[in-house]
């Protein structure tokens, strides 16, 4: 493989990656060759911000990275694209037959048959009009024809269309009450005039009203204040704790101390908080482990079996508890995030240091502390990009606030409304009923058939609480583990769609491409490029534009000095007339040249290639004279590539189709790695429709918030925006990285996994429990060391989005 590896001097970075490939070349095969970026304009304009960089065959196989790990996986993984590649177009080309055939042949070969178009006779003469696939066909008639090659019938998957997903509406007010919150907490605030919807989250304790502002102040009053969660350290000692008395009680002689300590072993749940709640609130699921205790206990008073195992119920009951609260307290520590309810207007100054207190631009290069809000630690931002309101500056810098609500208080309302999801907390709280009151009815059978030690065994190793909160703990596990990525969830559906993915479009380009242009290129004409870039941008210093501001950034960075301008006029959105070192330098438009009197015939073609490839071109004239031009677009982002090969490695297949100009789309696909084929550009609503007709099925869709009846075809459509519209859309990303689409493809397949082992664990818990119980007395060690293996494997199965993800 021929490997290119863009560097830079004086680059540790780059000097490490070199010694990576070097170390690989032997045993990969490779053909390295080192460029210098700085020896190529376009080369530094494109990939300065992403040095080193791994090219193979012009696509970028890797940025900003020297880990060998990495390296040789997207290596590897290079290589065996390609060698599938080869091995299709050789089977393609296997069954194929070459006929030569010359033109004496041609000649000797029988005029075909006249084709029905014949031209009227002209005296003598006739005309008879023939085309070349006739003459071939007719030449090559003779030849024998190859046997029909057996071919494999194409397995065909289903590209039926997924049924729309309903968005609930995002009005409401989030309330979090200190409760596990049920179908008559739900009742009793219908009941207060004003009310129009209720919603309600029990595992989380959170509940959504929406209506009169009136009514959901009545509706705060009534429901109990919220309190920090029980930590979850405390429950797993109160669980060892209750094992160890179990296990010391046979140890004692048989005394009343004895029967003191299987009884206070059994009531330990009830130092629990939560588990108070859940015994107010879900009578048959929190009083399971007291009635499995009792009846224990009645039976060790009968003779059938020892007090000690009266602590075996509430042991398992309360280390299934333990990932409940960690669960609650994870989703309290985002929806207590302080509500930004008028965001600041204007600009302002942070020092080094401070936390950004409003969604804004940088009017500044500055390096940012995104982890507060799950980004990167020392994110490198440009003027004109996004921070987010939680952020931390390294340095001092300016910036302009934006109007609205923020990514933030979006996806914090989005994800209340997601873990209150009505139709899910109904069908999931009849399974966390139905769960309790079938272990206690199996042991009610198996005592009158089997006598005491069978339904005590039952009730000891049935693993009631996990069986009825395996569903809505993985669904709130899922949901906070997406909302950590940067995907605010308002339906849970959409993330078991996520997980069936097989095709995502790209249909809004800004969310592959950063947030602010850079210059490109500079083409002169009978001028030194570098010296027609200092004169544009000392009369581009002083104005206040983002193009202006990307000319000046890319001089600096070049390590230009400017000279001094004196800017005789400038008009905003059109160009600037500044002299500098002399001469009277024009930049702009063409139409602003033509006005000053530039003639720019010469840089129309140019400017036209230019704004193909979905470029601004900048004329440039010196003296009245047409200089050249200088193409500012945006470049590829950071994480764009990152996001893609994560992607490609799911095994997920990609497409860029946007409306902008077909040559820009095919551009960005090449910058970031993907077949030109890959892009489609020039799309209007037909034809994207079509297109999403056309692709494996399911089909996720990242388009603007203008793009809605445009994916009304794609069966999971994401939000690429922050403001308000992005509620109409199933899911929106909290932070604009593309990195959080490859995080919720994963999220949801990590999710359906979940929930099928976790179902599947305490199923077959319960079901061991039932047969070992019925075996009777010596079924009790084993039914019990089942059910506490059943409750937290499947405990721990709907944890797999977080453990999975870390």
């Amino acid at each position: 493989m021929k490997v290119e590896l863009l560097i830079e001097e004086d680059c540790a970075l780059c000097a490490q990656a070199r010694e990576v490939l070097e170390s690989l070349r032997d045993e990969l095969g490779l053909e390295i060759t080192i460029t210098d970026a700085r020896s190529d304009s376009f080369l530094l304009a494109r990939h300065r911000y992403d040095l080193p960089v791994i090219r193979l065959d012009g696509h970028v196989l890797s940025q900003r990275t020297a880990d060998r790990a990495e390296i040789e996986r997207r290596l590897r993984h290079a290589r065996l694209i390609a060698e599938n590649r080869s091995q299709a177009l050789a089977s393609a080309f296997s069954g194929r037959r070459v006929v030569k055939v010359s033109m004496s042949e041609l000649a000797g070969a029988p005029r075909p048959v006249a084709p029905p178009t014949v031209s009227p006779p002209t005296g003598n003469r006739r005309v008879v009009k023939v085309s070349l696939a006739e003459v071939a066909g007719a030449a090559t008639a003779a030849a024998p024809a190859a046997p029909p090659r057996p071919e494999k019938a194409a397995k065909k998957r289903p590209r039926e269309k997924l049924p729309p997903l309903e968005v609930p509406q995002p009005e409401g007010e989030v309330l979090l009450v200190d409760d596990f919150p049920g179908t008559a907490t739900k009742r009793r605030i219908e009941q207060i005039p004003g009310v129009e919807e209720v919603r309600v989250g029990a595992l989380p304790g959170v509940i959504v009203v929406r209506g009169r502002p009136d009514a959901i102040a009545a509706a705060r009053e009534r429901l109990p204040a919220p309190a920090a969660p029980t930590p979850p350290g405390r429950a797993l000692a109160l669980g060892l704790a209750a094992a160890a008395a179990g296990i010391a009680v046979p140890w004692l002689p048989p005394s009343p101390l004895s029967w003191v300590l299987a009884v206070a072993a059994a009531l330990l749940p009830l130092a629990l908080r939560e588990a108070r709640q859940l015994l107010r609130e879900r009578p048959l699921l929190g009083a399971y482990p007291l009635a499995a205790s009792a009846v224990v206990l009645i039976a060790a008073a009968q003779g059938h079996l020892g007090s000690g195992w009266a602590a075996a119920p509430a042991a398992i009951h309360l280390l299934a508890l333990a990932p409940l609260l960690w669960t609650r307290r994870k989703a309290r520590a985002l929806l207590d995030l302080p509500v930004q309810t008028q965001a600041p207007r204007g600009r302002a100054t942070l020092e080094e240091g401070e936390v950004v207190p409003a969604d804004g631009r940088l009017l500044a290069p500055c390096v940012v502390d995104e982890s507060p809000v799950g980004g990167d630690e020392d994110a490198e931002r440009l003027p004109g990009e996004e921070v987010l309101a939680g952020s931390v500056v390294r340095q001092r810098v300016e910036i302009e606030f934006l109007g609205g609500p923020g990514r933030r208080e979006l996806a914090r309302r989005r994800l209340g409304i997601a873990l209150a999801n009505a139709k899910e907390e109904e069908r999931e709280g009849r399974l966390a009923a139905l769960a309790p009151l079938a272990g206690l009815v199996a042991a009610g059978i198996a005592w009158a058939l089997y006598g005491g030690a069978a339904g005590a065994a039952i009730l000891v190793g049935f693993p009631a609480l996990a069986l009825g909160l395996v569903l809505p703990l993985g669904r709130a596990v899922a949901l906070l583990r997406a909302h950590a990525d940067g995907v605010a969830v308002a339906v849970p559906t959409a993330l078991d769609r996520a997980g069936r993915v097989r095709t995502v479009v790209f249909g809004k380009r800004g969310i592959l491409e950063r947030g602010v242009p850079v210059v490109l290129g500079v083409r002169a004409r009978n001028h030194d490029p570098f010296r027609l870039l200092d004169l544009t941008a000392a009369a581009e210093a002083g104005v206040d534009h983002p193009v202006a501001r990307a000319i000046v950034q890319h001089a600096r960075e070049l390590g230009r000095d400017l000279p001094e301008a004196k800017v005789e006029s400038c008009q905003e959105g059109a160009g600037v007339t500044a002299r500098v070192d002399g001469v009277v330098v024009h930049v702009g438009t063409g139409a602003y040249l033509a006005r000053s009197g530039v003639d720019v015939t010469t840089l129309t073609g140019l400017a036209n290639e230019m704004a193909q490839r979905g470029s601004t071109p900048v004329l440039v004239a010196v003296d009245r004279v047409a200089a050249g031009a200088i193409e500012v677009g945006a470049s590829p982002a950071d994480s764009a590539r990152q996001a893609l090969g994560s992607l490609e490695l799911a095994e997920v297949r990609l497409h860029l189709a946007t409306s902008d100009h077909g040559q820009r789309a095919r551009w960005l696909a090449v910058a970031l790695g993907l077949d030109p084929a890959q892009a489609s550009g020039d799309l209007s609503e037909e034809s994207e429709a079509r297109l999403l007709g056309e692709l494996d099925r399911p089909v996720l869709v990242v388009a603007g918030a203008n793009h809605l009846s445009r994916c009304s075809e794609a069966d999971l459509v994401v939000c690429a925006e922050g403001d308000a519209r992005a509620h109409s859309f199933p899911a929106h990303l909290s932070r604009p990285d593309p990195r959080a689409i490859a995080s919720m493809v994963r999220t949801g397949r990590a999710w359906r996994r979940a929930r099928r082992a976790g179902l599947a664990i305490a199923g077959l818990a319960a079901l061991g429990a039932l047969g070992l119980g019925m075996a009777g007395k010596l079924g009790i060690p084993l039914a019990t060391t089942l059910a506490a293996l059943g409750s937290l494997l499947s405990t721990a199965a709907v944890l797999l989005p977080w453990i999975r993800l870390r």
